[in-house]
C-alpha cells in the first residue's frame, strides 16, 4: 500500500514514515501544506493520505479532504484538535478513521490492517473505462494506449498510438480527470500528452507519434518540466 503523510510538523511526520517504515508501506511523499499535497498526489496517486486537519497556509486539511473524496483516495484524520465545531466539520467529510495524536505503532497498524482488507475486497471487483463517442457508442478506453489529448470545445479528441481519433462527448478536463493517470499530463489549457509516448521535445514543442507537435504554454512549462529527466 503507497500511503501519502500530510503533516507540517517535521518531528511528527518523520515519526509516522518510521513507523510506515516499521509496517512496511511505502511513503510516496511528505506534505506541510493544501498546495504540497496536491502536487504530491499529482506525481504519484497514494492509495492512502494520513491527513493532519491543520496545516501550513490558509487551507486546512479538511479542505484537502474535499478533494481526496473527489480523486477516490481515502483518508485517515490525524488530530489532537478538541474544539467541537472543527470536529463536526471533519466527520461530515466521512474519513475512513479518526486518530489521535500522538499515534501510537498498534493504533496505526490496526487502522491500516482494516482500510487494506477492505481495499483488496473492492480490487477484486474488475472494471473498465468506457468514454461515449459522438456516435453515442461506449468506447472502451486503455489509458497506455493514448498519445495526446486535444481540446475539442465541449468535446475531446482522444488521439491513440495506431494513429486513430476518437471524439468523446466530454471536454478534455472532464477526460483529463476521469483517467487519473501518471503519465497523462497537461502542458496547455487545451491539450495533455502521454509521457512514454513522447518523441522528443524541441524547445516549446513537444514532438508525439505520427508527426504531431504539441506547444507547451508558459503556465504549464514548470510543471511538465518536472517529468523531464535529462542524460
Amino acid at each position: 500500500m503507497k500511503i501519502l503523510v500530510v503533516e507540517d510538523d517535521p518531528l511528527v511526520a518523520d515519526d509516522l514514515v518510521d513507523k510506515l517504515n516499521t509496517l512496511a508501506y511505502r511513503v510516496t511523499a511528505i506534505a506541510e501544506s493544501y498546495e504540497t499535497a496536491l502536487l504530491a498526489v499529482k506525481t504519484e496517486k497514494p492509495d492512502l493520505a494520513l491527513l493532519d486537519i491543520e496545516l501550513k497556509g490558509e487551507l486546512t486539511g479538511i479542505d484537502l479532504a474535499q478533494v481526496l473524496s473527489q480523486m477516490g483516495i481515502p483518508f485517515i484524520y490525524l488530530t489532537s484538535i478538541q474544539d467541537m465545531s472543527t470536529y463536526l466539520l471533519a466527520k461530515n467529510t466521512a474519513p475512513l478513521k479518526n486518530l489521535p495524536k500522538p499515534v501510537n505503532l498498534l493504533s496505526l497498524r490496526n487502522a491500516i490492517l482494516e482500510i487494506d482488507l477492505s481495499t483488496q475486497m473492492v480490487a477484486d471487483i474488475a472494471q473498465i473505462l468506457l468514454m461515449t463517442t459522438k456516435d453515442g457508442v461506449k468506447l472502451q478506453i486503455d489509458p497506455d494506449s493514448i498519445t495526446h489529448l486535444i481540446a475539442a470545445g465541449s468535446y475531446c479528441d482522444i488521439h491513440f498510438v495506431d494513429g486513430k481519433k476518437n471524439t468523446v462527448v466530454s471536454s478534455m478536463k472532464e477526460v483529463y480527470e476521469k483517467l487519473e493517470h501518471p503519465n497523462i499530463v497537461r502542458i496547455a489549457r487545451s491539450h495533455c500528452v502521454h509521457l512514454k509516448h513522447i518523441v522528443a521535445v524541441r524547445g516549446n514543442d513537444v514532438e508525439m507519434p505520427h508527426n504531431v507537435r504539441l506547444g507547451i504554454t508558459e503556465s504549464y512549462k514548470s510543471d511538465f518540466s518536472r517529468h523531464l529527466k535529462q542524460l
